[in-house]
């Protein structure tokens, strides 16, 4: 038994140890691994790290099948000077997380039009302190969804959290969202929605349907 332990702790550090980060980067004149994340999640294997650099221009749409890493450099850069070398956000403009993106983390700036970030039938998603622009979507069969220290600039679209089967676990906390319109459905269970500041861009907000099973708390 001793020695069948040794064999798998050695095994999982092999896997961890052999995890590898990636650049992206496309500004001319700057070596990185990839110039778009989508190259990048192509070019990565499961349970690497991804760093998306600081540039002027997005680095495109992307479509995730594979768990990884995300990692931006933070949102309100100009108006926070000195926290970056470059106020440039790296930005991609849509999100689309498949099947096989089972336990990434996403902590990423998205903009652009339409820029929707939706997750499609995958568990164990974690957004990070993101900053997204447009509409969001859970749908499928996605499940263990974690959304916190988020900026949710939604504006006048909606956040729709509508598996299409029973799920459960689902976290929404301690972010800033501005949005016209939350929708969380019948099929949510396990759901927190705790100390978020919510914002409306002048229209009337609509309602949600009614869910059971979930705690709704200290939010403004």
């Amino acid at each position: 038994m001793k020695h069948l332990f040794l064999l798998c702790f050695f095994g999982l550090s092999l896997t961890v140890s052999q995890a590898k980060i990636w650049r992206v980067n496309n500004v001319p004149g700057v070596a990185a691994d990839f110039t778009t994340a989508q190259a990048a999640h192509n070019g990565a294997a499961a349970h690497d790290t991804i760093y998306l650099e600081s540039s002027p221009t997005t680095y495109g749409d992307l479509i995730t099948s594979k768990k990884l890493t995300w990692i931006g450099l933070g949102y309100f850069l100009p108006q926070n000077p000195g926290l970056q070398f470059h106020s440039n956000a790296g930005l991609v403009s849509s999100t689309l997380v498949n099947p096989g993106s089972d336990g990434s983390v996403f902590e990423i700036n998205q903009s652009g039009f339409p820029g929707n970030f939706i997750i499609n039938s995958a568990s164990n998603i974690t957004l990070l302190r993101c900053y997204i622009e447009g509409s969001i979507a859970i749908n499928g069969s996605s499940n263990h969804i974690t959304i916190t220290q988020c900026y949710l600039n939604v504006g006048n679209g909606s956040m729709n959290v509508q598996p299409n089967s029973v799920q459960l676990g689902f976290t929404i906390t301690n972010n800033i969202i501005r949005v016209n319109q939350i929708v969380i459905n019948q099929n949510c269970y396990q759901v927190t929605f705790n100390n978020n500041t919510l914002f409306t861009n002048g229209n009337p907000p609509n309602s949600g349907n009614i869910f059971d099973n979930a705690t709704i708390s200290n939010n403004i």
